[in-house]
């Protein structure tokens, strides 16, 4: 994890986020509750596959619009 993504106010919203479409994606093809086990491992692997996507994103968000001194001084 960088240090961006143990920040609260970053990974807030990512998770939220992730539940949200996740739960949104599970309603879509059926699957209104999680009761089983496979049920539950295809949310997990839904909501931790789409957080880190969002983290990505996020990250690639915050690196674009950092000034562009600091973006170089983060690769050395």
């Amino acid at each position: 994890m960088t240090k961006l993504e143990r920040k609260w106010w970053f990974v807030g919203p990512v998770a939220t986020l992730a539940v949200i479409i996740t739960q949104y994606l599970m309603d879509s093809v059926g699957i209104l509750h999680q009761h089983g086990l496979a049920q539950m491992t295809i949310f997990i692997l839904c909501v931790v596959g789409l957080q880190r996507a969002f983290s990505l994103l996020g990250w690639l968000l915050v690196l674009f619009l950092s000034p562009a001194d600091k973006a170089v001084e983060r690769t050395r």
